[in-house]
């Protein structure tokens, strides 16, 4: 009894959604045909009012949409710790440095480039850079020329002398404190024994305290791992040879500097030295990489794709003057398929200008939007101009028009509202491009889906008017004239539904039924399935800054780097804020954080280099020890006595021989040390999880020093996302999909046919996955952006044919199928084909974010057509529900039934006789 009870409510639980469903389907179909009565009736109205407001808004486009100031940084999760960390550094560091990378090579690849000769072009090529490289600028209303001094970061707030530890020449550097360090002292070096004993010292001329970490200097050296003895009194270092060398010209970071084009002009000019250095230097080449050169790299390759784009959007353009013309001067449709790609382009410029009003960034995603508009906008051109094929002819052109909008505007706005909703909540992720490009999206759905409604269907009003007043097509422009003498006589228009359209419902959908064709589908797709889930859970995530510059100016030093240095990391700074630093308790702390920094104490791989630790204290210990400060001397547990510790400080960083260790210091107003940091090179690693790994391994360490310790470096603002990525795109991707179940459940008012929606989207996902894993591509920001966009892409294959199914009367699943396929199939194909044309032209670029772009919008057209075409239908043809509409025939004045003739429109799925009647029902 419970269990009739329990089947009674769930009866009556659907029957309610039935009906609320059905309201909502009358409701919007009752509002479509008043507005297809205004637009057939005041046509010029509707389209220059439309062209009014998208123009109040593309004004925003041209005038107001800004792109992101940093175009990787916005992959970076909001709020993240990285960013925190950055923020509290930035805020008490004060400023940022942007580095100049340079390597430097023997001529003879392969040689030791530990010679004299090698040095001594190097020591001419620094001493240009510092002394005689300037550029000619305006800043802040202050004309004048910009040295290397100027822009150099300084290693002391208040000191001239720019900041030089790393480049190989420090060994020499003889005028401590000058901005124009002259290495002069080289001069005097007669032999390459003689440079290769004074660098295996590893100490400068008069400094005994601390060594030169030359680790990170050289590479392919001999023996391969360099081994260190900080205590040796000859050799701190065992190297003997070198086959390249590198280091950095640190500049100071700043906004205004960076706006008004200094540090491009100054990075350009560069640049060019370095190409006529190396014009004429025998024994060294020199290769530079500059924030401006990665950027214009970055940039530049995906501009270089962008005419592939163009050449896509132009197939797209003919193949849809294609479907929708006949080949005829007065039936031809070509000024339509025109204004229908042309309303996607304004909505694209409406949703950008839009969007950018509202305060949002634009990225190197949005070129991709227009794909994704020019997908959905097609596929509603041809949805639209079918539904008008199917009009009553013997109608008026307003009435036409409104009974086209009430059959098709269900339609477009199921797909339409399904994408809004899906892109605007993934607008809630915390990375800023994946968000703000939701937005720019959903904007340019809700666009396009107005411009089709306004717009593109205006303009179909005057192909009606024109065609009954038989005017050619584009002012007789286009294709031939039947009565010509030496035309095709109409031969090429024909009337009647198209050959693909017979096609799909004489010969595919009956052979698709047969009952072995149905089970061999359904056993082939599960067994897909199966494989498609191994590989989606197989699939890695991972992403390298490198991959977006493969193939542009600056890929030399990738492989300089990965052939040259390939173990080689970043430095890691551990920074302390804010404690007693002379305290023992705290000294003792940062003796244990250097200890355990250099084992990498708890770490799960060995991320640090011991030998390359810059730590100021230990030379402040040592400098102390030896009496330095007004005889004041360690403690028995050896620490500074803490009564002395800021002063003697003060004198130590003072001292010109360690002005290097003063950009590590951060005072208070009372001079009290407030911040500190020391710093440490990292090894390498393979993948970004690895990454994310070697950031938690090494906040933990510094967790072991003075409380709040934070360990930083730049890189760790993108392992962030690795940390988030995962949630991030599962929040997406679900709530994509609850959008899609929502919209379909509410517009198409069954249970099993809104899941069965689901669940061919959810497929072409699980799909996607399984296809990026045989292609080698990693889940990460670029690729799993597409991931959730095929959802919205995805779900127009598919809800169309549920949809058309549901409208369908008859008792017998299987008719119905091949009446829904008769009715959507052709226009799902031409939709999915004519989105796949431009694609394949990606198949050619070259830039990461097309490449991936091609791979993955391959996959959702072929996975979401195949979804759609093959497997719903067999399924529905077995558990398809009954319709969820009613019909009857349309009566004469004395009850009898009425025969409607229907023309042939041009549309790309006319009608022929056999198939007026059915079509001329309207709903109850």
């Amino acid at each position: 009894m419970s269990s009739e009870k329990k089947s009674d409510s769930t009866r009556s639980s659907s029957s309610r959604l039935q009906v609320l469903s059905q309201r909502i389907q009358e409701s919007i179909q009752n509002f479509f045909f008043s507005w297809g009565k205004v637009v057939g009736k005041h046509p010029l109205k509707v389209f220059l009012v439309s062209l009014i407001v998208l123009a109040s808004f593309i004004v925003g486009f041209f005038t107001v949409l800004e792109k992101f100031d940093d175009p990787l940084l916005i992959w970076v999760p909001d709020g993240c710790q990285a960013r925190r960390d950055r923020d509290k550094i930035e805020e008490v560091f004060g400023e940022t440095t942007r580095a100049i990378t340079v390597f430097g090579l023997p001529k003879n690849l392969g040689e030791n480039i530990l010679n004299v000769s090698a040095f001594g072009e190097l020591y001419q090529f620094d001493r240009m850079v510092r002394q005689d490289l300037h550029v000619n600028a305006e800043v802040n209303g202050n004309n004048r020329d910009w040295y290397y001094s100027d822009l150099c970061f300084k290693q002391r707030q208040d000191g001239q002398a720019c900041e030089m530890s790393s480049i190989p020449l420090v060994f020499w550097e003889n005028s401590i404190g000058a901005p124009y360090p002259d290495f002069k002292s080289f001069e005097s070096v007669s032999s390459n024994d003689e440079l290769v004993s004074i660098i295996q010292k590893g100490r400068k001329e008069g400094d005994n305290l601390s060594t030169v970490n030359i680790l990170s200097m050289f590479g392919k050296t001999t023996p391969p791992k360099i081994t260190k003895d900080e205590n040796s009194s000859t050799n701190v270092y065992d190297i003997t040879s070198a086959e390249a060398l590198s280091f950095l010209y640190l500049l100071k970071s700043d906004d205004e500097w960076d706006s008004q084009g200094l540090y491009g002009k100054f990075e350009d000019l560069f640049l060019d030295k370095i190409d006529e250095f190396n014009k004429t230097a025998n024994h060294i080449y020199i290769y530079a990489w500059t924030d401006t050169l990665l950027d214009d790299s970055f940039q530049g390759r995906v501009q270089g794709d962008l005419p592939l784009m163009f050449l896509g959007i132009f197939l797209i353009t003919v193949y849809s003057i294609f479907v929708i013309s006949k080949f005829h001067t007065v039936h031809s449709k070509v000024f339509v398929a025109l204004t229908g790609i042309g309303s996607v382009y304004l909505a694209y410029l409406a949703a950008s200008g839009m969007a950018a009003y509202l305060g949002f960034h634009s990225s190197m995603l949005n070129p991709i939007l227009i794909f994704l508009l020019m997908g959905i906008g097609v596929d509603d051109m041809y949805v639209l101009t079918q539904a008008l094929g199917q009009t009553d002819t013997s109608l008026d052109v307003p009435d036409r028009i409104a009974h086209m909008m009430k059959n098709a505007g269900l339609a477009i706005t199921i797909t339409s509202f399904t994408n809004c909703f899906a892109f605007a909540l993934s607008s809630a992720s915390s990375m800023e491009a994946l968000a703000h490009f939701s937005v720019f999206a959903a904007l340019g759905v809700l666009w396009d889906y107005l411009c089709q409604i306004t717009l593109f269907s205006a303009v179909l009003v005057y192909d009606l008017k024109r065609k009954e007043q038989g005017k050619k097509d584009l002012l007789g422009l286009c294709f031939c004239d039947p009565s010509g003498a030496f035309c095709c006589h109409g031969k090429q228009y024909q009337e009647g539904e198209s050959r693909l359209t017979k096609f799909f419902y004489k010969t595919y959908t009956p052979f698709l039924l047969k009952k072995w064709v149905k089970v061999a589908v359904l056993v082939i797709f599960s067994g897909w399935l199966a494989v498609a889930i191994w590989g989606a859970t197989n699939i890695e995530t991972d992403f390298r800054f490198e991959w977006l510059l493969e193939g542009s100016e600056s890929w030399e030093g990738v492989e300089i780097q990965e052939d040259y240095f390939p173990d080689r990391g970043f430095p890691v700074d551990f920074f302390s804020f804010d404690v007693d630093f002379p305290s023992s308790r705290v000294q003792s702390q940062l003796k244990t954080l250097q200890t355990n920094v250099k084992s990498c104490k708890g770490c799960d791989e060995d991320w640090t280099d011991g030998n390359t630790l810059t730590s100021w204290y230990n030379v402040y210990s040592n400098w102390i020890e030896e009496g330095n400060c007004s005889g004041v001397t360690l403690t028995s547990d050896n620490y500074i006595p803490a009564i002395e510790f800021n002063s003697c400080l003060s004198k130590f960083a003072s001292n010109e021989r360690f002005a290097r260790y003063a950009s590590q210091l951060r005072w208070n107003s009372n001079q009290e040390l407030r911040a500190a940091k020391i710093t440490i090179d990292s090894y390498s690693y393979d993948t970004s999880v690895e990454g994310a790994s070697q950031m938690d391994d090494l906040r933990d360490v510094a967790k072991t020093g003075p409380p709040g310790t934070i360990a930083f470096r730049y890189r760790f603002l993108f392992s962030e996302q690795v940390k988030v990525f995962i949630k991030e795109a599962m929040q997406s991707i679900l709530l994509a999909l609850l959008s899609v179940a929502i919209v379909t459940l509410l517009l198409i008012s069954n249970p099993l046919v809104s899941a069965l929606v689901l669940l061919m989207v959810a497929l072409v996902d699980v799909e996607l996955l399984a296809l990026m894993y045989f292609w080698d591509t990693q889940i990460n920001a670029v690729s799993i952006t597409n991931v959730v966009m095929a959802i919205g892409l995805a779900v127009d294959y598919s809800s169309h044919i549920a949809h058309a199914f549901m409208n369908t009367p008859g008792d017998s699943r299987e008719e119905r199928v091949v009446e829904a396929m008769r009715e959507i199939a052709a226009s799902v194909f031409h939709g999915a084909l004519s989105t796949l044309l431009p694609i394949i032209c990606l198949s050619l670029a070259d830039s990461y974010i097309f490449t991936v772009f091609f791979r993955m919008w391959f996959g959702i057209i072929i996975f979401g057509a195949t979804n759609g075409l093959i497997l719903l239908p067999v399924i529905l043809s077995y558990v398809g529900p009954p319709p969820s509409i009613t019909y009857t025939q349309p009566q004469d004045s004395q009850g009898n039934e009425k025969e409607v003739e229907i023309h042939s429109l041009g549309g790309p799925e006319d009608l022929d006789s056999e198939k007026n009647s059915e079509n001329s029902v309207k709903s109850t």
